[in-house]
């Protein structure tokens, strides 16, 4: 008989049909390959409002621009700092490793807290920025080894203390007898976008 069906075999190795695993390792790759390119269109940008401000980025609109333009830069870094972490935990073989993977761990929450968390935490403020009238201002820099930053600090009638960075020429332009101010600006990240 000619028509007689022939039993199934294995599967063909070269099989059309994608695995569940295969699709997923696709969409994990196509996931990172886009925040690859989103995390270096967002860093050029933020170095290229750098160079174009010189540096000028304290104080006004190009602020927010500037520190809000390489947020996914900083949260592409973290999660892929974060992700290696947390497989070098489960790949540990010892509580030693996995010790010392976890307090990688809690380092990394550290520096994502102080690169990405300040952001994130500013943006319900983007479209209603607080704004505080303070006495008792003061303005000081901080001169570290690569960069000069500038803050104006003052109390507000409550007594709460409040720090915002403000640019080289406000800097120097504030006078010392000037005690009092009104500074609408962000809060968590500092960012000061006007002063009166």
């Amino acid at each position: 008989m000619d028509n007689e069906l022939e039993p199934m075999g294995e599967p063909e190795e070269d099989s059309p049909v994608e695995s569940g695993e295969a699709r997923r390792a696709r969409r994990i790759a196509i996931a990172l390959i886009v925040a690859f390119i989103i995390s270096v269109v967002s860093y050029f940008a933020w170095c290229l409002i750098s160079l174009l401000t010189l540096g000028n980025t304290e104080e006004g609109a190009v602020a927010v621009i500037h520190r809000f333009i390489g947020l996914p830069a900083w949260l592409s870094v973290s999660v892929v700092i974060v992700a290696m972490l947390v497989k070098a935990i489960r790949d540990a073989e010892s509580v030693v490793q996995r010790l010392i993977a976890a307090l990688f761990m809690a380092a990394a929450a550290g520096v994502f807290y102080l690169f990405v968390g300040t952001m994130v935490l500013d943006v319900p403020y983007l479209f209603d920025p607080v704004r505080v009238s303070l006495h008792d201002v003061t303005t000081h820099v901080y001169d570290g080894e690569s960069d000069v930053y500038y803050y104006l600090e003052g109390v507000d009638g409550t007594g709460k203390e409040w720090e915002f960075r403000i640019n080289g020429d406000t800097y120097n332009e504030w006078s010392g007898d000037r005690t009092t101010a009104t500074v609408t600006g962000l809060p968590n990240t500092q960012v000061t976008l006007s002063i009166e």
